[in-house]
C-alpha cells in the first residue's frame, strides 16, 4: 500500500502543471459554457421582448348613430382597429350569416333577399396592413334607412366575421365577432400557426 502510494505522489508531484493546467482548461471550459447559455438565453428573452413589443391586436366592432329616431338607427358601420404596438398583415376575412359563408357583399345580399334596394360604401381588407391605431371602415350602410333597420332587426344578429392576421413576425390571430344587432356581440381570439385553409375566403 505505501509503495503504491508513493507511485501516486510521484506521479502527481510529476505531473502537477499538466494538471493543474487540465484542471484550469475544465473550469474555463464550464465557465464558457454557463456563459454561452445564460447568453442564449437573454437573446431569446430580448427577441421575444421585441416580438410581443410589436404584436398587432385587432378588433372588430359596430358603430350605430340613431339620429333622433332611437330606437329607430340611421347609420350602422362595421369598424375594423389596430389597437396593438405593431402593424396587423391581414391574411384572411371569412363572413358569414346564418352560419352560411359569403364571398362578396353581392352574395350577402342574395342570401338574406332584402325587400329594399341593396346599397352599401366599404374598404377592402384582403392583404391589407392595418398599421397600429389605424381604423378601417369595412361596411356601411348609411343611405337607406328602410335597408338599414331591417338588416339591423333581421340579420345582423345572425352576421359573423372573422379575420385572420398575422404579426411582421408571422405570427398568426384569428379574431371572430358575432352578433352585431340588438344581441350582445361574441368575441373569441386565438393564436394559430396559420389562417384556415377549408373556409370560404370573403373578397371585397
Amino acid at each position: 500500500m505505501k509503495k503504491n502510494g508513493s507511485y501516486f505522489q510521484n506521479f502527481f508531484k510529476k505531473n502537477l502543471a499538466t494538471i493543474l493546467a487540465l484542471t484550469v482548461s475544465l473550469l474555463t471550459l464550464f465557465v464558457y459554457v454557463r456563459q454561452t447559455n445564460i447568453l442564449s438565453e437573454q437573446t431569446k428573452l430580448l427577441a421575444e421582448q421585441t416580438r410581443a413589443s410589436l404584436w398587432p391586436h385587432v378588433c372588430i366592432e359596430s358603430s350605430i348613430s340613431h339620429g333622433g329616431f332611437y330606437p329607430l338607427i340611421t347609420s350602422f358601420s362595421i369598424i375594423v382597429r389596430n389597437d396593438g404596438t405593431g402593424p396587423a398583415i391581414v391574411e384572411h376575412v371569412v363572413l358569414k350569416i346564418n352560419g352560411i359563408e359569403v364571398e362578396t357583399w353581392d352574395d350577402f345580399e342574395e342570401k338574406v333577399s332584402p325587400p329594399f334596394e341593396f346599397g352599401y360604401s366599404n374598404d377592402g381588407l384582403f392583404d391589407k396592413v392595418i398599421m397600429p391605431g389605424e381604423s378601417i371602415k369595412f361596411v356601411e350602410f348609411s343611405n337607406n334607412f328602410e335597408l338599414l333597420n331591417y338588416l339591423y332587426s333581421e340579420h345582423f344578429d345572425h352576421l359573423e366575421i372573422a379575420i385572420c392576421y398575422k404579426s411582421i413576425y408571422n405570427e398568426y390571430w384569428t379574431v371572430v365577432n358575432k352578433g352585431f344587432g340588438n344581441k350582445q356581440t361574441v368575441v373569441e381570439r386565438y393564436q394559430s400557426d396559420a389562417c384556415k385553409q377549408n373556409v370560404t375566403y370573403f373578397i371585397e
